[in-house]
């Protein structure tokens, strides 16, 4: 049959590539993406901390465990790789490689083959955790990387991705890279050996089993919208943007400016010096006189507050009274002098 001739094909290339693996140097590459990651977050929860932000400063902090964790696994992963340089005693032969494939065929639903661009494809039935329905996904795997670290993805097909990330389609894959867990030696040695039905049944079963101590997002949040004020999750109908910056907000943190009725989150709100509301900052200008904030109603139309404006009158008025004052002074004077000049003499009679 045409179809069997395509996998023996197939088989033949593959076993082709495991015998090239198996003598090609491996490069190491260290986990910088989950790194930077992990930077990423503590810079985001020191600033929420520092604006004091502590609901969302938490959450932050729950989130920094997962990519650590990513973190320290890769690190133990090359640790291994440099220590033992461990490769298989055996791998598969043809006629093995080709067993598995007719098998693969049998097992899900499709079997797709790309000769040329050395890719073998199957697709899972729907995934269902928790009464999630995630949809099917295809497991594709590129058999020119075996021996690499990103040899395969997992593709979501129906994507019904999490609220909070779209490049989660899965609590266990973010960017269709699986996290793979306890299953990364099992999935490693499956593929360095060439033991393909085994490889694409070790993926399957991690894509049906749920660790929500491992999870890119919860399945219980995966509805849920974090608001970006306090961290709370909310449901996607109570949610609100910022006018101003277009932040997701919940509720309880949605400020309404008096003065515009705009929505506004804490960073874009401003407290009123004059009348202590919280104003959004398109409505506020800084006093002339003391430099602090006030809305648009409080400032006087000499672009003062009130108490510089009543400094400002109070200053001037008792320049404008210290002239009257010395006038009244130095009147006396001049009648002292005047009485001082003698009258003449009156005339003798």
């Amino acid at each position: 049959m045409q179809n069997q001739k395509i996998l023996l094909r197939a088989a033949q290339r593959i076993h082709a590539q495991l015998q090239s693996a198996r003598t090609k140097s491996t490069d190491i590459e260290l986990p910088e993406a989950d790194w930077n990651h992990c930077q990423s977050v503590i810079r985001r929860m020191h600033r929420a901390q520092s604006c004091g932000w502590h609901n969302a400063a938490q959450a932050l902090w729950q989130g920094l465990d997962y990519p650590l964790r990513a973190c320290a696994e890769r690190l133990e992963a090359v640790a291994r790789q440099v220590s033992s340089a461990e490769q298989p005693s055996n791998v598969a032969s043809v006629r093995d490689i080709f067993g598995d494939l007719v098998v693969l065929s049998d097992e899900f639903e499709g079997l797709s083959l790309e000769l040329p661009e050395q890719t073998l494809s199957v697709t899972t039935p729907r995934i269902v955790l928790d009464g999630i329905d995630l949809g099917p996904f295809e497991i594709r795997l590129f058999w020119d990387r075996i021996g690499e670290r990103h040899s395969y993805a997992v593709v979501s097909t129906e994507p019904n991705a999490a609220r909070t990330s779209d490049e989660t389609t899965h609590p266990h894959v973010r960017a269709e890279e699986l996290c793979e867990g306890e299953g990364q030696m099992p999935i490693e040695k499956a593929l360095r050996a060439g033991r393909l039905l085994d490889f694409f049944q070790i993926v399957h079963r991690i894509l049906n089993t749920y660790n929500a101590a491992s999870a890119y997002v919860s399945l219980s949040d995966w509805d849920g919208i974090t608001c970006s004020d306090c961290g709370e999750l909310v449901d996607s109908d109570d949610v609100s943007r910022c006018d101003r910056c277009d932040a997701l907000l919940c509720e309880i943190c949605s400020i309404t400016c008096p003065r515009c009725e705009a929505l506004c989150c804490n960073e874009c709100a401003v407290i009123c010096r004059g009348c202590l509301q919280a104003v959004c900052c398109g409505c506020t200008e800084a006093c002339a006189g003391c430099s602090h904030l006030f809305c648009n109603q409080c400032l006087q139309e000499s672009g003062l507050c009130q108490a510089c404006e009543e400094e400002q009158h109070a200053t001037r008025f008792n320049r404008d009274e210290t002239t009257p004052v010395q006038s009244q002074a130095t009147a006396p004077s001049a009648a002292g002098e005047a009485a001082a000049v003698p009258a003449p003499a009156a005339a003798a009679v």
